[in-house]
């Protein structure tokens, strides 16, 4: 349960680092994120470790989700706390949806692609059965 807690803050914090250190304006142009890459890389590829962290963890919890639901349906037992602070990411989302929505929308789609095919329901059946 702590561990979920830990990957919901890290996943939230650095997804708003990422806002932070790349700010995208209105209207969007790609000349200016390119230009912004180019004249200020350490900058730009601070921001890039900030996504990429974020999107992990932040689909280590939509796979919890996945799993968890699937558990409580299909055998009527699952980890509840770990699921009610797993669905804490899609707060965490509206959150940075606030700070940059653009931004946010991308560690979404990134999110749930990622988390969607890391989703392994056979595997986990087959483990709570032996036990």
């Amino acid at each position: 349960m702590l561990k979920r807690l830990f990957q919901l803050v890290g996943g939230a914090v650095s997804g708003y680092a990422f806002i932070q250190w790349l700010p995208i304006t209105k209207p969007i142009s790609a000349t200016k994120i390119i230009l912004a890459l180019v004249m200020d890389p350490w900058h730009y590829f601070i921001a890039m470790v900030a996504f990429f962290f974020s999107f992990l963890l932040h689909s280590i919890l939509i796979k919890s989700i996945v799993e968890e639901t699937y558990s409580l349906l299909k055998r009527k037992t699952a980890r509840l706390w770990e699921a009610f602070i797993s669905c804490g990411s899609l707060g965490s989302f509206f959150f940075l949806a606030q700070e940059g929505e653009w931004q946010a929308l991308l560690i979404l789609c990134f999110s749930v692609v990622y988390g969607m095919i890391s989703v392994d329901l056979r595997r986990k059946h087959a483990m709570d059965t032996h036990y």
